[in-house]
C-alpha cells in the first residue's frame, strides 16, 4: 500500500462550497494532471426535514465534462437527517485515469443540506492499486 504525506506535494481545491437546497450541485472541474491520487473530503452539517444528498465523483478528459463518466466505487453514503453532521473521506487512485474530476451532488426531498466538498491532490507519493476507497471516516 502507498502512503500519503500531506507535507509534500499536495494541492487543495474547494469543489462544492455551498449549502444545497434543490436540484443538482455540480462541483468545479479539478485538473488532476500529475496527481497520484485524490482525497475527496465532505463536511456535512445538519440536514433538515426530508432532504437527501447523493454524492459521486465523475471524470472526463476535458474540463467541460462533455463525456463525463462515474468513477467506479467513488460514491458516498447518502446524507439524510438521520445520517449527517459528519466528515466523510474517499480516496481515488488517479494512475491511468482521465485528467479532470468533479463531484456531483443530487438533492432530493425538502429542507437543507449544508455541505462543502474539498478535493486534495496527492502529487508525489504512489498509491496502491485500489481504484477507490470511499466512506473511510465514520
Amino acid at each position: 500500500m502507498g502512503y500519503f504525506d500531506i507535507a509534500s506535494g499536495t494541492s487543495t481545491v474547494l469543489a462544492i462550497p455551498v449549502a444545497v437546497h434543490s436540484g443538482t450541485a455540480t462541483g468545479v472541474a479539478v485538473d488532476t494532471r500529475g496527481a497520484q491520487s485524490i482525497f475527496v473530503i465532505v463536511h456535512c452539517g445538519t440536514v433538515t426535514s426530508t432532504a437527501t444528498m447523493d454524492l459521486k465523483v465523475q471524470s472526463d478528459d476535458n474540463s467541460g465534462f462533455t463525456s463525463a463518466t462515474d468513477v467506479t466505487g467513488a460514491t458516498f453514503t447518502q446524507l439524510t437527517a438521520s445520517n449527517h453532521e459528519k466528515v466523510l473521506v474517499g480516496r481515488v487512485n488517479m494512475t491511468g485515469s482521465e485528467r479532470y474530476i468533479r463531484v456531483l451532488g443530487t438533492y432530493g426531498g425538502s429542507g437543507n443540506v449544508p455541505l462543502s466538498v474539498t478535493v486534495t491532490l496527492d502529487m508525489e507519493n504512489s498509491a496502491d492499486a485500489t481504484t477507490a476507497d470511499f466512506n473511510l471516516a465514520p
